[in-house]
């Protein structure tokens, strides 16, 4: 079984399913309008989109939901879907962008992340990476995703004693998880402490030795070592 970070997937309904009632009053005006000038209406863009990302065809979809953004800006429906479609389409910059709009208006901010941070990481903007993620943890402070989203910013952003810090935090608050314990390793291994980062990782591979990030980091301290790690 290989070790990943998987986030723990929230359960946020689909939003498309209840869009539709949710904002039929505001969108009565606009429908109105648009019948009487013979333009599409929201409805049709709705519509259109979510045939559109069934059907996988992104470019599509962007089109009518940044019309639809336009028309209701501050709508964290119409946000959060453009910010998924930037993600498919490997538009990082852009996603980040209506991930911050949508944490601005949603009820519930932190559904954007781990994203956000994700999403700074894949632009190697490690400042706003680190902003990011340490917002999203003021949000939910108990969190362990947040909480592990930080260890890898501080991680990726080379400040490596944060990182061991919130690793630490981690592993003892959240023992089941491993990839604290196992970012913890990580980090002493770069950090020049191989022999603590080999007797760490080998305590996790005693219980789980079909951890494969466990095995990476157990095999370079074991180069470095000259150890044998069979």
């Amino acid at each position: 079984m290989k070790s990943q970070l998987h986030y723990k997937k929230r359960d946020r309904g689909s939003w498309w399913d209840l869009l539709l009632p949710l904002s039929l009053l505001a969108m009565t005006g606009f429908f109105l309008k648009s019948k009487f000038n013979q333009v599409p209406s929201p409805t049709e863009w709705v519509e259109h989109a979510r045939t559109s990302i069934r059907q996988n065809n992104y470019s599509e979809a962007l089109l009518d939901t940044m019309k639809l953004i336009g028309a209701f800006p501050k709508n964290h429906v119409y946000l959060d879907q453009a910010a998924t479609i930037f993600f498919h389409l490997g538009k990082r910059a852009e996603e980040a962008e209506m991930l911050e709009r949508f944490m601005l208006s949603a009820p519930e901010p932190s559904e954007a992340c781990p994203r956000l941070p994700e999403a700074y990481r894949a632009q190697i903007t490690f400042p706003k990476m680190l902003d990011a993620a340490k917002r999203c943890l003021l949000l939910e402070p108990h969190n362990s995703d947040f909480l592990l989203e930080l260890g890898l910013s501080f991680e990726q952003a080379d400040e490596l004693p944060s990182a061991l810090e919130i690793f630490q935090k981690g592993a003892l608050e959240f023992p089941e998880y491993f990839d604290f314990s196992i970012g913890h390793a990580r980090v002493l291994l770069h950090s020049g402490q191989t022999q603590k980062a080999w007797a760490e990782i080998m305590i996790v591979l005693k219980s789980h030795p079909e951890l494969t990030d466990a095995q990476g980091v157990a095999l370079q301290a074991a180069n470095i070592l000259g150890i044998d790690p069979s």
